[in-house]
C-alpha cells in the first residue's frame, strides 16, 4: 500500500522548506487563489505569496495566515504529484494536515477550507487561554507509559509523535502546575504554541466549534482516508466532520497510526507532501518500519527542474 501523507503545523517551523516552493507556477497560482478566497473572509486585500516570501518566520508573525498558506501549498503539491503520474492508495493527514487531506480526498473544497480555517482562527480568540508544549524526557530516553499516564491524569493527554517526542495542550493554570512538577517526573516541557490544541481544555467550546463547522458543505471522500485521531478509516462526510471536531479535543495518535498502517494495512511506501520532513524523519529513525520507503515531494517534483 502507498500512502499520501500531509504533515501538520510542524511543516511551518522550517521556513526555508516552505519558501523554496514559491518558485513554481502551480504553487504561485494556488497561493494567489487562496489569497483571493481569504480576502473574501477578511474583507481586505490578502497576499499570501508575498507574506511567505517576505517574512522571516511567518508562523511567528501570523500563525493563522501561515496555516492557510500551508494548506494551499499542500493541496498544490498533491495535485502536481498526481499530474506527473504519482498514485496512492490512501490519504493520511496529521493534525493540521487533515485539512489539505480532506480537500485532496474530495470532501471539502479548498475555498471552503480557507473560509473555515479563518472562521476557526476568529473563534479561537474566544476560547480558553492556555498553551501547547513539547514533552520529552530529561535524559533523552523514550517516553514511557508511566509518563503518558501521569500527564493524562493531569488532564493533559499526550499526542505521541515518536518514541521520544510528544506534545500536550491545556489551560494556563494547569500547564503551570504540570511544568512545576515535570522534572520530578523525569520530563522536560517546552513552550510551543500560545494556545491549547488537541486538548480537553477546549471541550467547553465543542458546541460552538460544531456550529461553525456546519456552515460549510462536506461530502463523502472519494479516496480511502485514514484518521490519526481515531486510528481507523473514514468513509463518510459525517465522519470527516466529527473527526475534525474531535481533533480539537483529543490527542493525535500518530505513532499508533503508523504502526496500524504498517502492520494491519501493509503500508510500505509514503509520499510525503511536506513541505517539512520532520515526521518522516522520525518515521525512518527507528527500526520498527524497516521495510518502509519514503518519497519526499520536493525530490519527486524538483528533479530535472
Amino acid at each position: 500500500m502507498k500512502v499520501l501523507l500531509f504533515p501538520g503545523l510542524d511543516a511551518l517551523f522550517v521556513t526555508s522548506k516552505m519558501k523554496r516552493w514559491l518558485q513554481y507556477e502551480y504553487v504561485q497560482h494556488a497561493l494567489d487563489q487562496a489569497s483571493r478566497d481569504l480576502s473574501e473572509a477578511t474583507e481586505k486585500e490578502e497576499n499570501l505569496r508575498s507574506f511567505i516570501a517576505d517574512t522571516h518566520r511567518p508562523h511567528a508573525v501570523d500563525l493563522d495566515r501561515s496555516l492557510i498558506a500551508l494548506t494551499a501549498l499542500q493541496v498544490a503539491i498533491a495535485d502536481e504529484l498526481k499530474r506527473v503520474g504519482h498514485r496512492w492508495d490512501l490519504v493520511q493527514g496529521c493534525s493540521h494536515g487533515d485539512i489539505a487531506r480532506s480537500v485532496v480526498c474530495g470532501s471539502v473544497l479548498l475555498k471552503d477550507a480557507i473560509h473555515l480555517l479563518w472562521a476557526f482562527a476568529e473563534l479561537r480568540k474566544l476560547l480558553p487561554s492556555g498553551s501547547t508544549c513539547t514533552v520529552r524526557t530529561v535524559d533523552g530516553t523514550p517516553l514511557k507509559q508511566e509518563h503518558l499516564d501521569w500527564l493524562e491524569a493531569q488532564s493533559a493527554p499526550v499526542s505521541v509523535w515518536s518514541d521520544g517526542h510528544g506534545t500536550i495542550g491545556t489551560d494556563t493554570a494547569n500547564m503551570a502546575a504540570i511544568c512545576a512538577q515535570a522534572s520530578s517526573q523525569g520530563l522536560k516541557i517546552k513552550d510551543m504554541l500560545p494556545f491549547p490544541v488537541h486538548s480537553p481544555a477546549l471541550m467547553p467550546a465543542y458546541d460552538l466549534l460544531q456550529k461553525t463547522a456546519s456552515q460549510w458543505p462536506v461530502t463523502d471522500p472519494h479516496t480511502p482516508t485514514f484518521s490519526s485521531i481515531w486510528v481507523k478509516d473514514i468513509g463518510s462526510a459525517d465522519a470527516i466532520i466529527r473527526e475534525a471536531l474531535d481533533c480539537a479535543i483529543e490527542p493525535v495518535r500518530w505513532k499508533d497510526t503508523l504502526t496500524h498502517l504498517y502492520e494491519e494495512k501493509g503500508a510500505r511506501e509514503f509520499i510525503n507532501v511536506g513541505p517539512s520532513n520532520t515526521l518522516t524523519g522520525w518515521l525512518m529513525s527507528g527500526d520498527l518500519f524497516d521495510e518502509l520507503k519514503v518519497i519526499e515531494s520536493w525530490e519527486a517534483l524538483s528533479a530535472g527542474n
